[in-house]
């Protein structure tokens, strides 16, 4: 599993687009960890504790990972390059509210008819390994998509502040913002 977020860091760094900040693929990581783990322990409650199966089927764990990283990549990248897209116009807090809601309805009609797919396949699934897949899957993908994507990474976004742009230019104008906050227009930076 290791060996699969390396590779999906180094394929999220090399993907997107010049518009995404530079920590993207750390916020990437992170937050698909977030999801993958909520969902997993989801499913064992679901499945161990309330359906009463001896364990998860062992490939679930894999393609739980794998789908959920896809998703959180496309949907990381959509909403951060938004997201930087509008920092350069207005505040940060502003360009994150803008971004939100413009990608917000993206991000969750796209989770929605994913999650509708495979919890399909959860509940009229022929075999248990069918069904955990599904459900699972299904899970995962809200949670990434309702609490992970719309909330939390907006959220941290508006946290981290200017370090989310660090070493960019947008970085820098942002500190020269912070010390004359009244100032309209901030001035070109050099280099």
């Amino acid at each position: 599993m290791l060996t699969s977020c390396a590779a999906c860091v180094v394929r999220a760094a090399a993907a997107r687009p010049a518009a995404a900040q530079r920590g993207g693929p750390l916020y990437l990581v992170g937050t698909v960890l977030l999801s993958y783990f909520a969902a997993l322990g989801i499913a064992v409650l679901i499945f161990q504790i309330g359906a009463g199966e001896s364990g998860l089927n062992f490939v679930l764990p894999f393609l739980l990972f794998i789908f959920l990283m896809a998703l959180g990549e496309d949907y990381n990248i959509l909403v951060m390059s938004r997201i930087r897209e509008e920092a350069h116009r207005a505040p940060l807090r502003a360009a994150v509210r803008t971004a939100a809601h413009h990608t917000g309805t993206t991000v969750t009609s796209a989770g929605l008819i994913l999650a509708a797919t495979f919890g399909a396949a959860g509940v009229t699934g022929a075999t248990s390994q069918i069904k955990q897949l599904g459900a699972a899957i299904a899970l995962g993908v809200l949670i990434d998509t309702f609490l992970v994507r719309t909330l939390m990474v907006p959220a941290i976004v508006v946290l981290c502040r200017r370090y989310n742009w660090w070493p960019s230019r947008l970085a820098r104008r942002e500190a020269e913002l912070a010390v004359d906050p009244g100032h309209q227009k901030p001035a070109a930076v050099k280099g």
